[in-house]
Formats: structure tokens, C-alpha cells, sequence
């Protein structure tokens, strides 16, 4: 399984003018240690729009983590802390 290798790439997102920058997009981490993953948007203001984390996996599905407003996914809410500082334009996973 993806957790297996240690490995997270989450992709950036355009649409439009607005754009969404995810700060290191690749990281390497031993299992069982903590990551945190930033991203950030350009062009628009996420106070305008609900903010959602997946993970990606080998095969390309989708896996819906964390929703703007402390909603998690199925087995997520556990392992996993979202928030979202919308006057800074910053979603942390």
C-alpha cells in the first residue's frame, strides 16, 4: 500500500486564476512519525471556497481525508488533524 513506502505526493490544483500551491510536495518519513503538509492559494481567498485534503493512491484513487470545518473522512479523523487560517490563505494537514 502507499503507506508502505513512506511516500506522499499531493498535486496543486488551478482553476482559473486561482491557484493552489502545496509547500513540499514530496516527503520521505518513517512510519509512525508525524508530517504536517501546507498548502497555500494564490489569486483568490479561501475564505470563499471549502477546503479539502485526499490522498492519492498507487493506482490513481482518491481518498478523501479532511473537509474545511473539522469533517474528516472514514477512518481519518484519528490519525489526522485539518485546519484551515483564512486570512493567511494557509490549509494544514
Amino acid at each position: 500500500s502507499w503507506s508502505d513506502h513512506g511516500l506522499f505526493s499531493l498535486s496543486a490544483a488551478v482553476t482559473g486564476q486561482v491557484a493552489l500551491e502545496q509547500h513540499s510536495r514530496e516527503l520521505v518519513v518513517r512510519e509512525g512519525d508525524g508530517v504536517t503538509f501546507q498548502c497555500s492559494m494564490r489569486g483568490g481567498s479561501m475564505s470563499n471556497y471549502y477546503m479539502f485534503w485526499y490522498r492519492q493512491g498507487p493506482r490513481g484513487t482518491l481518498d478523501w481525508i479532511y473537509r474545511e470545518g473539522d469533517i474528516y473522512g472514514e477512518g481519518f479523523r484519528d490519525r489526522f488533524k485539518g485546519s484551515v487560517e483564512s486570512s493567511q490563505n494557509q490549509f494544514t494537514l
